[in-house]
């Protein structure tokens, strides 16, 4: 059964023609066509698509705000961004603000149903240029690396960490890392003394540490991960890496023990949908995850590292 679209854009030309395109698929039935802001925020309660293709510049109301009526009115509405804005401050707010994606109009030809395909599948998608996960030929993403390493002490762990850093910021990656003040401390330390110029990614935004108590903080709601909480977060800091990042396309890592802070606590529910989160993150994003477990866990938290990586290694 074809799935529903709303198409939004000014240019009538461009709107029509995405239009035609996508009802000759067979695979979406366009429901309506609006130019501009407004009437994007009434069709989209009219007609309740299964994804909104909006533009950024609309007259009357901008494709930003119109995004943010339709969301409150329908916090699941899935809107998918097609303009031909790249400035990195408008990405950011675009996805911060709910987007569940963002597609250049330049890389429409091979993005745009790829894109549409993860975004009414519940999945989100950035374009490559934009530090998004590369698309193989057949228009699946490429394979992603979400990987966990289960140490027997805390110090090979952050010997390990060290070592993923280093090289990734000495390739031109940027990095995102989580842990505890000890942790960020402790590895800012480690890099200096393997020659790596810590200052200098600092400056540029290249390396992000985040504090993992405050990030769990605000994420959870009365003991839950609150996923659009999640996103709200991971989306600013993956644009602002794949701005800082030296690779083209933009390349990122990211590695950390927040899950691990949540099975500690005992809310291993939690944790759990943690990583299932981070490997979204790594499905969305041209970024390679590492998540380190450096104290004893009981089996069945071993089972489910297993089951939510891509990959766990023993130490």
């Amino acid at each position: 059964m074809p799935s529903k679209v709303l198409v939004v854009d000014d240019h009538a030309s461009w709107r029509r023609q995405i239009a035609a395109f996508l009802q000759k698929t067979g695979e979406w039935v366009v429901m309506g066509e609006a130019a501009d802001g407004p009437e994007a925020v009434a069709l989209a309660a009219k007609t309740v698509p299964d994804v909104i293709l909006l533009d950024l510049e609309l007259p009357t109301l901008s494709g930003i705000d119109a995004a943010a009526r339709i969301l409150a009115a329908n916090p699941s509405a899935r809107i998918l961004y097609l303009t031909g804005h790249r400035s990195w401050e408008v990405v950011e707010a675009a996805l911060v603000g709910g987007a569940r994606g963002y597609v250049l109009k330049p890389y429409a030809a091979v993005e745009l149903l790829p894109a549409m395909a993860a975004v009414v599948a519940g999945r989100r998608f950035v374009s490559t240029v934009l530090g998004g996960r590369a698309l193989l030929d057949n228009g699946h993403p490429t394979t992603h690396v979400h990987e966990a390493a289960l140490h027997r002490g805390d110090r090979t762990l952050l010997a390990e960490y060290e070592a993923f850093a280093a090289a990734a910021l000495n390739g031109g990656k940027a990095v995102i890392g989580v842990g505890d003040a000890a942790r960020r401390h402790a590895l800012v330390d480690g890099l200096r003394l393997r020659g790596v110029d810590i200052d200098r990614a600092l400056e540029e935004g290249r390396f992000r540490m985040l504090d993992s108590v405050e990030m769990l903080r605000a994420m959870m709601v009365d003991g839950v991960l609150n996923e659009s909480r999640f996103w709200e977060r991971a989306m600013r800091q993956a644009i602002g890496a794949a701005r800082a990042s030296r690779e083209d396309p933009p390349a990122m890592v990211v590695f950390g023990d927040g899950a691990q802070c949540l099975y500690h606590d005992g809310n291993i529910k939690a944790a759990i949908r943690l990583e299932q989160l981070w490997g979204d993150f790594a499905r969305t994003f041209n970024a390679e995850i590492f998540c380190g477990y450096g104290e004893p866990l009981d089996e069945r938290a071993a089972d489910v590292i297993r089951s939510t990586h891509t990959a766990v290694h023993m130490r």
